[in-house]
């Protein structure tokens, strides 16, 4: 397994990581379960954010490799209806907490930088 698997792999669980904790924090502290909903359902749709990035990439170095005739498509279009779909859940819904919806599709890509800031702060080592 090469690097780029580790590190999506690793993304991926720690995206997943802090969805459960979102989770068994609405489920145990109950007066919060309002902007726990929010950051839950923001949190799903960053970790189908993150899937997508390391499927896609997958493909397009397969495609640049030669490997694979056909160009990918669709990746940023499918990202961009998870957050218009979860966004509208939040708006509609009147348990959920647009703000933290935001907050939770935000998680995916600040666990992606800080995942690429350690990467590059270790290997300049």
């Amino acid at each position: 397994m090469n690097e780029f698997h580790l590190r999506a792999k690793r993304v991926l669980l720690e995206v997943l990581l802090v969805d459960v904790f979102f989770l068994l924090l609405g489920l145990v502290w109950t007066g919060v379960r309002y902007y726990t909903n929010g950051l839950l359902l923001g949190g799903l749709a960053s970790l189908y954010q993150v899937f997508s990035i390391a499927v896609q990439s997958e493909k397009i170095a397969a495609f640049a490799l030669g490997r694979v005739r056909r160009k990918p498509a669709f990746g940023m279009v499918s990202r961009w209806v998870a957050v218009m779909l979860a966004g509208l859940i939040a708006a509609k819904t009147p348990g959920i907490s647009i703000v933290c919806t935001v907050i939770g599709l935000c998680v995916g890509w600040l666990l992606l930088l800080m995942d690429a800031m350690l990467f590059h702060a270790t290997d300049s080592k």
